[in-house]
Formats: structure tokens, sequence, C-alpha cells
């Protein structure tokens, strides 16, 4: 977690501004009694306290305490403000709901028919989740912070919650994070769909069809998300990983066509021609320089 304007320790502050990268994370933080700290996070966070005594309120929330082995969430965009009560150290899950849940999650516990948001609740770790967090302190202290391990640790856990928690319960721990913007997780999921498809769809018709949207309100949707029209999206990604293929030169051109779905090499060609205004060829020699 980057650190913003943070309050001079030798001047015996104690309120801090965290700013958070976008990026999906996992850290751990300690601080000490007394401290506290206000912040704003563009992602969604679950929070493991692994030892020590907080006080934690948002978005008009009342105040709730929490200690040791128990986890609570954060919305994002929303502010949040927590008074460490004695010295605590914080596990920090960042993440996007579009990138860390199965579809099966989403339907039932991030859907809009999932439960009402009544309020926050803190969810005490059982022996399996104690068990998951060590793993994510071992990973930390080894700085083995591969993305794709933590996101599965991530869905780990959050299988475990749904599996040995009642569903009520479960659905509340989790509500805060959707519950302030359905149409920011339409958006991301919008988002997902796209950016998994895109080195296998070259069609606009056929992106439309992945996210079930006619073509009109697949257009405006995709302008509002991507900032670019669907089909120039499409240009600018075919046109990238053509340099990329030609860069490694491991296939022939028949097999970057194919890949690339070209009918044939000749319409490979003349993409290149349009696009670059020079032949595959004469790429490939002018990476090589």
């Amino acid at each position: 977690m980057d650190c913003d304007n943070i309050c001079d320790k030798e001047q015996h502050l104690s309120c801090c501004y965290y700013q958070i990268s976008d990026q999906p994370t996992v850290e751990q933080l300690t601080f000490a009694a007394g401290e506290e700290i206000r912040y704003v996070s563009p992602l969604c966070q679950m929070v493991f306290v692994a030892e020590g005594e907080l006080e934690y309120t948002f978005f008009l929330q009342p105040c709730l305490r929490t200690e040791g082995g128990s986890f609570f969430t954060v919305p994002r965009k929303i502010s949040i403000n927590i008074r460490f009560l004695r010295p605590t150290t914080l596990i920090i899950y960042s993440f996007r709901l579009d990138i860390d849940f199965c579809p099966r999650l989403h339907e039932n516990v991030f859907s809009i028919k999932a439960s009402p948001y009544r309020q926050n609740v803190v969810l005490p770790a059982n022996a399996l989740l104690l068990k998951e967090m060590e793993v994510i302190c071992t990973a930390i202290k080894k700085d083995f912070l591969c993305t794709k391990f933590l996101r599965d640790q991530l869905a780990c856990i959050f299988t475990t919650m749904c599996a040995f928690y009642p569903s009520d319960l479960v659905k509340q721990f989790f509500a805060p994070l959707t519950n302030h913007s359905f149409r920011e997780i339409a958006d991301d999921l919008f988002r997902s769909s796209i950016l998994q498809a895109q080195n296998k769809v070259f069609s606009v018709q056929e992106l439309a069809d992945l996210t079930n949207l006619n073509i009109v309100t697949f257009r405006r949707k995709f302008q509002r998300i991507f900032q670019m029209n669907p089909k120039k999206w499409i240009i600018e990604n075919r046109k990238q990983m053509i340099l990329d293929e030609l860069r490694l030169n491991t296939k022939t051109l028949d097999e970057i066509a194919a890949r690339l779905n070209f009918s044939k090499r000749t319409e490979l060609h003349r993409f290149c021609q349009i696009h670059f205004g020079q032949t595959p060829q004469a790429i490939i020699n002018g990476l090589c320089l």
C-alpha cells in the first residue's frame, strides 16, 4: 500500500491518508495502538485482522469493533476510517469482482437477487480459513506474490466461506462490495468478457453476442467503457498481436493468418499494407535490424 501525506511521527500525529494501488494486491501492514487511518480504495477489499483490535466505520454505517482472527470487507470508492485499539497486523486483499469470482459465486452472493444490504458484518475465521491465511502470510514473507497464486488463494478463501458459513451471513458479509453500484459491477463483467475474448474474437457482432446485447446497445456500452468504438479496438488489438507474432518469428505467415482469424494469407498481407504500410515480411525484416 503506497502512503500519501503520511503524518510526521515526530509530531505524534496519528491520522494518515493511504492511497491504494488500482491493481489487485495482498499486503501485510502493522499499526500501533492509537493510530488512525482514512483512505479510499479503487478496488474492493477484504481485510483479515491477523492480531490486535480495531474499530472501523464507512458509508454512514455504525462503528464496528473487531479483533484478531476475523475478516471484514471494504467497498471500493467509499471512505473508510479505522482506529487501532491495540498493536494490530492486517492482511489486506484488494481485488476486482469480475476477475476473482466464479459465475456461481456471482449468482449466489453478488447478484441483484442476493439478500438486501443491511449492515456490514465481521466474519470470524474458522480453522480452515486460519490455515489458508497462514499460507498467505508465508507467501508474503517469502515475497511469493505471483498473481495467479494470489487469485487462486483468494478464490479458495471465498469458496471456504460459502461452504462452511450460513448463506445469509456470507451474503451480508460481501454485500457492501456490490450494493452501492450495480452498474459498476455490470460494467466490470462486460469489460472482463471482452478482455477474455480479445485474442480469439475479431468481429464486433461476435463480441456483442458474447455479452448478450443487441449490436446498437453493445456499441454504445463499449464506447462508454473503453472510450473507443469496438471496430477500432479490434483493429488495434489485432495489430499488436501481429507485431507480437512477427517479433517472435516462430510461426509461418499461414499459421499467423489462421491464428488471427484471417481466412487466408493474402488477407493478412492486405491488413498489414493498410495498417502498417508494409508487408509482413518487411515488418519482420525491420524488427530483425
